[in-house]
């Protein structure tokens, strides 16, 4: 539907496809599945990706669960709290 619309250029058969060659990659998932997807991703993300999440929690809390899962990327959070 959001093809059609116009509202996406395209769509992807799988997050791995999807930030394939990607220079900038948005997360916005549920804060307990960042780190999964994060590690689902991860051999697909180019060497200079920066991953950004959008997910509502404390950026302390979610930045514990990025670490834990030992991907090296740069990664921002956009959300406050601590």
């Amino acid at each position: 539907m959001a093809l059609s619309r116009g509202v996406v250029d395209e769509m992807a058969d799988s997050a791995e496809a999807a930030v394939a060659g990607a220079s900038l990659v948005l997360l916005a998932a549920p804060v307990l599945s960042l780190a999964g997807l994060l590690r689902r991703i991860a051999g697909k993300l180019a060497p200079t990706a920066t991953v950004i999440d959008v997910a509502v929690s404390s950026s302390r809390s979610c930045l514990k669960r990025m670490r834990r899962c030992r991907v090296d990327v740069s990664w921002a959070a956009t959300h406050g709290g601590g």
